[in-house]
C-alpha cells in the first residue's frame, strides 16, 4: 500500500526550480546508491536491535550478565527465540512503512512535507500499522505467522525504534543541505 501511495503523491512543488536531471545518468547517480545502502543497514540494524532486545530484556529481568554467551543460551530457549523473531518481523515492517514516508520526497526535511496533500500515504501508513498489530494480537494471526502476541509496551517500543528510518532521512537530508551550502560559499 505504501508504494500505491507514493504512486499518487502529488509530487514537489518546487520541482520547477530545480535544473533538469541529466538524461545520461543513470538510475543510481546523484547518490541514489549511498542513500539506498545506508538506508537499508539502518532498516537491517534495527531489526537486529529488536531482535536482541528480547534476550536482552530477559536476561536484565533475571538478573543476569549480558554477554554474547548468555543471549546465544537465552536464545536457546523456544520462548524467547520466538519473541525475538517476533521483535523483528515487527520492527521491519514497520520500518518500511516509517520508510515509505521518507521516500516522499528526498531533498526535503519530514518538518518541510505536506502529509495531507497525500492521504492516501496516511491511509496506508495506519492500515500497515493496523495489520501489523493484527498480526501479533489475533491469535489465528500469530498462529498462522509464528509470532507471539506483544504487550503494549513493546508494541510502543518497537513502534519508536521503527522510526530509524526517519531520522536517517532527516540526517541525510542534513548532509545534502550542509554539502550545497558548503560548495556554495
Amino acid at each position: 500500500m505504501p508504494a500505491l501511495a507514493l504512486g499518487v503523491d502529488p509530487g514537489d512543488r518546487d520541482l520547477m526550480k530545480k535544473y533538469p536531471r541529466d538524461p545520461g545518468k543513470g538510475l543510481f547517480a546523484d547518490g541514489a546508491l549511498a542513500w539506498i545502502i545506508f538506508l537499508s543497514t539502518a532498516i537491517g540494524a534495527a531489526a537486529l536491535a529488536a531482535f536482541i532486545a528480547a534476550p536482552v530484556f530477559y536476561l536484565c529481568k533475571a538478573g543476569t550478565a549480558v554477554s554474547i554467551e548468555s543471549i546465544r543460551s537465552a536464545l536457546s530457549d523456544p520462548i524467547i527465540y520466538i519473541r525475538s523473531q517476533t521483535y523483528a518481523f515487527t520492527t521491519m515492517a514497520v520500518c518500511q512503512l516509517f520508510h515509505a514516508i521518507g521516500m516522499r520526497n528526498l531533498s526535503k526535511s519530514l518538518f518541510k512535507f505536506n502529509f495531507w496533500e497525500n492521504r492516501m500515504m496516511i491511509i496506508a501508513f495506519f492500515t500497515g500499522l493496523a495489520l501489523q498489530a493484527a498480526v501479533t494480537e489475533i491469535h489465528y494471526l500469530t498462529v498462522v505467522f509464528g509470532v507471539m502476541k506483544l504487550s503494549t509496551e513493546e508494541l510502543f517500543s518497537l513502534l519508536a525504534l521503527s522510526t530509524v528510518p526517519l531520522c536517517f532521512h532527516e540526517f541525510l537530508v542534513f548532509c545534502k543541505f550542509a554539502k550545497e551550502k558548503w560548495k556554495g560559499k
